[in-house]
């Protein structure tokens, strides 16, 4: 079961274009915590499509890979790591958007399908859980650029640059956050 986490926050006071191809891309994240240590090593991989093909060597004990076919695990000691996957966005710094723990000589498909753009009740910093879905949010697919605007009874539209449907709610406030 996946974790999903806000990845990102935008001040939303009456427009904002979100094209998060340029401003948060997304990433295959992956870490790896040792027993007994503060700290987990991370890496990162530009995620260009989910049947991306890449490896993560952490140690002389633990290199996943991923292709087509998703994440692969190799078997490790799980009373000496705990390994997670999953997807973040950042372009300096990656935060998680989406964290799924693994088990030792397994195989996870994990799928990226749209960013989530949702009100914030600005109590929820970068890294806090998201669940479930919450109300007034929108879906904004991968690759899509996109204009968040607010009336002045503050109705947001969104509407998106490849003349998809633009979707409507009644936001209470004028802050959003991003998970992928």
């Amino acid at each position: 079961m996946a974790d999903y986490i806000l990845a990102g926050i935008q001040s939303v006071h009456t427009k904002v274009i979100i094209d998060f191809n340029n401003q948060l891309p997304l990433s295959w994240v992956a870490s790896v915590l040792a027993a007994g240590e503060i700290s987990p090593n991370q890496l990162a991989y530009p995620f260009s499509a989910n049947a991306d093909q890449f490896s993560m060597r952490f140690n002389n004990e633990i290199t996943l890979t991923h292709d087509e076919s998703g994440w692969r695990i190799p078997p490790y000691d799980n009373k000496e790591y705990r390994v997670c996957i999953g997807l973040g966005m950042g372009l300096e710094e990656i935060d998680w958007g989406c964290s799924v723990t693994v088990a030792p000589n397994s195989s996870v498909l994990l799928e990226a399908s749209a960013y989530e753009v949702f009100r914030l009740d600005m109590a929820m910093p970068i890294g806090s859980p998201v669940t479930p879905t919450p109300p007034n949010a929108w879906q904004i697919p991968l690759g899509s650029k996109a204009l968040l605007s607010f009336s002045a009874s503050g109705i947001g539209t969104l509407t998106f640059g490849t003349g998809n449907q633009a979707q409507q709610a009644n936001p209470e406030h004028d802050q959003h956050a991003a998970k992928s």
